[in-house]
């Protein structure tokens, strides 16, 4: 499978194990998509086949979201135990909301 993990720069907590993970059940599944999913809620960085690149690149709105969403049913969703899946990185308060994060996923 040839593809791209496409890791946000507002995510720098994804730890190596998660993206091995979403990489290794790209992989094993052909998936097209591979999302990583922390308690139940899902996460990034998102693997994107490489067939779906030139639609990554020509997508109006939405961004990547409406790919993943164009595809939902290819989509396949890899289970990790690592809340920096979720950790989304704004603002300053964002680097010490990390309690916040640990309870959402518990």
């Amino acid at each position: 499978m040839t593809g791209a993990v496409v890791w946000p720069v507002d995510h720098p907590f994804v730890e190596l194990a998660s993206v091995l993970a979403i990489v290794d059940a790209a992989k094993r599944t052909d998936a097209p998509i591979v999302v990583p999913v922390s308690g139940t809620r899902r996460g990034h960085p998102v693997f994107f086949s490489r067939a779906l690149w030139g639609e990554l690149m020509i997508v109006r709105t939405g961004g990547a979201r409406a790919v993943v969403h164009a595809h939902a049913s290819e989509v396949r969703e890899v289970s990790v135990d690592a809340p920096g899946v979720l950790r989304d990185i704004d603002t300053r308060a964002d680097m010490t909301a990390d309690e916040d994060v640990r309870d959402a996923v518990s």
